[in-house]
């Protein structure tokens, strides 16, 4: 079994920070748990931790999910 891991700590103004966990929203419905019910589980992470931070920490089975994940966080028309 692959994974394909998506991670992302960004301060970002303007409230991108909303828009990127926004943008996220469906890449966390497609993530999967890593040793789900066990003592080293990893838990899937889609949130905005403060007005500005976005936090993502998404496992993801399919290689092509995480590329357009990944694309779409660092857009230069988003981040100019």
């Amino acid at each position: 079994m692959s994974v394909y891991r998506v991670r992302a700590y960004v301060r970002l103004g303007g409230g991108l920070a909303t828009w990127a966990r926004d943008q996220m929203a469906v890449r966390y419905s497609q993530a999967i748990h890593l040793n789900e019910g066990l003592e080293n589980e990893e838990l899937k992470k889609n949130e905005v931790t403060d007005t500005n931070l976005f936090e993502c920490d998404l496992p993801l089975m399919d290689e092509a999910h995480a590329i357009d994940a990944y694309n779409t966080l660092t857009s230069a028309s988003v981040l100019a």
